[in-house]
């Protein structure tokens, strides 16, 4: 009996510990949703000066039908 008890509780947390690391990271949940819900067009070269290629990523969403809202945001390195 006391070697069955051990076996399941092992078992039980094994699988606890396999679903667990199953789990996505924030970053990996997001990139999932993103490209299900978006078609995304990622470094676009749209300038060139001094031999430095300024690009963008465009996000569109899939299911848009008639003109959407746009957000631009810009930052440097």
């Amino acid at each position: 009996m006391r070697t069955i008890r051990f076996v399941t509780v092992a078992v039980i947390c094994a699988v606890c510990f396999v679903a667990s690391r199953a789990q996505l990271t924030d970053a990996e949940k997001s990139a999932v949703l993103i490209s299900h819900d978006y078609d995304v067009n990622d470094n676009i070269t749209y300038k060139v000066a001094n031999s430095y290629e300024a690009k963008l990523d465009v996000y569109r969403p899939r299911e848009a039908k008639t003109p959407t809202p746009v957000v631009v945001m810009i930052h440097g390195e």
